[in-house]
């Protein structure tokens, strides 16, 4: 494993087998303790990934390697992810999803409405056809509503969700990892940005933006009220092939130099624009958006 930004991740899912993806499987510290997660996939304990793929055959066992000052050699499945013939999410899934959201809002609309306004927000939501997904959390045997966002391609092909758990002042609740319904490995493996289906519709003078995640594309479009505004999803999501060469790319301040060295011609310093704004590492134009208006207000 690697580590970056006081997290570990490889190469690998959460049975250990072999993922393209570089960053599939990462561990990082939880209110709890060290949680385990497959991006894209489940999360748990570190405790109880030892106790299922660890090769641990008791609770006692885990505890003498977690207590051993010495590295524990933990054996793994050492096969190649299988391919799976590329799949497309049915629209009435997401159409459900989209009705879901209506009827009962998640935090992040809530969110959207109570600083943009209700009728802003929806038509904005409505837009980027995001809809709503539910989650069982074992602990507490609650389900949890969830943000879930759809990556809808230029031909208007449902590639694949994502869910995301916010609270209701608009910040991600990093207790809950994250995930997709439509994982790649059922299928689901196509790729595209979030939002991309609106350039279906788009005028020939109309510029495009894009940003990192879903959440900032849909403030900035909110906020600024032109253009069409994409997100990777990731720092690690962004493609040189996905790029048009008069498209403006606005990364979060710690993946500049990373998005740069992609798009160097068109990664901008949007942050050096606001002097006034005294900001930290881990920061996007969605920050800044949200700062402005409540300094305003």
């Amino acid at each position: 494993m690697t580590m970056e930004h006081n997290k570990w991740y490889a190469p690998r899912r959460l049975d250990g087998s072999f993922s393209t993806r570089k960053d599939k499987l990462m561990c990082r510290l939880v209110k709890g303790g060290i949680q385990v997660l497959e991006q894209g996939g489940s999360a748990m304990t570190l405790f109880g990934w030892m106790l299922q793929y660890g090769g641990c055959k008791d609770n006692m066992e885990v505890r003498l390697k977690l207590l051993n000052q010495s590295a524990a050699v933990i054996e793994v499945p050492n096969y190649i992810e299988k391919v799976v013939h590329q799949r497309y999410v049915p629209k009435e899934y997401w159409e459900k999803s989209y009705v879901g959201r209506i009827g009962i809002p998640d935090n992040f609309s809530l969110f959207l409405r109570s600083t943009f306004g209700t009728l802003e927000a929806e038509a904005t939501l409505k837009r980027y056809k995001v809809g709503k997904a539910y989650h069982k959390i074992r602990e507490t045997e609650k389900y949890e509503n969830l943000t879930q966002f759809w990556y809808i391609n230029k031909n208007q092909e449902v590639c694949h969700d994502k869910t995301i758990l916010y609270k209701l002042d608009g910040h991600r609740d990093h207790d809950f990892g994250g995930g997709r319904s439509f994982t790649k490995g059922k299928g689901y493996s196509s790729r595209c940005l979030f939002g991309e289906h609106l350039l279906k519709d788009r005028k020939e003078d109309e510029r495009v933006f894009v940003v990192e995640s879903e959440k900032t594309a849909i403030i900035c479009s909110l906020y600024f009220g032109g253009g069409i505004w994409l997100g990777t999803g990731g720092k690690n999501y962004l493609r040189k092939q996905d790029i048009e060469p008069e498209w403006t790319v606005l990364s979060d301040f710690d993946a500049w130099a990373t998005w740069y060295k992609i798009v160097p011609n068109q990664c901008t310093k949007w942050f050096d624009c606001y002097p006034e704004w005294e900001h930290g590492e881990k920061v996007d134009l969605a920050d800044y958006i949200l700062w402005k208006i409540s300094n305003t207000k």
